[in-house]
């Protein structure tokens, strides 16, 4: 059975190859119309953040996943921890 830390780390790897292949998308895929407009919710210009295209869903959803995967491990540190102090 795979523990918490290990659970944690997949997490995270999947979230920056999430991130690093919405970056290649970006970087190689030719800027189209759409792109050079705001986008929806992001008020930013910089189309990566976009989330309306395939490349800003990578590129967001791929944080988010590191986001959480950071957190298992976080959590897991601190019962690690606790169980040592008992």
């Amino acid at each position: 059975m795979i523990n918490r830390k290990m659970l944690g780390l997949i997490i995270i790897v999947f979230g920056v190859v999430f991130v690093v292949c919405g970056t290649i998308l970006f970087l190689v895929e030719p800027p189209s119309p759409s792109q050079d407009a705001f986008c929806g919710f992001c008020m930013i210009k910089y189309p990566i953040y976009c989330y309306k295209t395939l490349h800003g869903a990578l590129f967001d959803t791929g944080w988010l996943v590191v986001i959480i995967g950071s957190f298992i491990i976080l959590i897991y540190r601190k019962e690690a921890l606790h169980q040592r102090k008992e």
